[in-house]
């Protein structure tokens, strides 16, 4: 499945608030074509500036730090996969 969104570009003078939910099965993954990290950085930030970004599948521990998935603009809330879960994480913007 792709992204679900709720409109198109940044909150302003209208009051929409846009979102964006991934599935991104493991944040740090690195592949072929880079890492998901930059990949998500140029799909929320260059591509569609999105005011709320919610991940799923995150497979983060505790032992990452907030600033190794950093996205600047955007504050991070994250609850981190146990050993039965995926995680999840919440990028908002500043």
């Amino acid at each position: 499945p792709g992204p679900a969104g709720g409109g198109a570009g940044a909150a302003g003078g209208d009051g929409r608030v846009t979102f964006c939910h991934l599935n991104v099965f493991s944040l740090l993954a690195v592949g072929d074509t880079g890492s998901r990290l930059d990949h998500l950085y140029n799909y929320v930030c260059r591509d569609n500036s999105f005011d709320v970004v919610a991940l799923t599948e995150t497979k983060l521990s505790d032992q990452i730090d907030d600033n190794e998935i950093n996205i600047d603009g955007y504050q991070i809330f994250r609850l981190d996969r146990n050993r039965h879960g995926g995680g999840v994480a919440i990028y908002c913007r500043n």
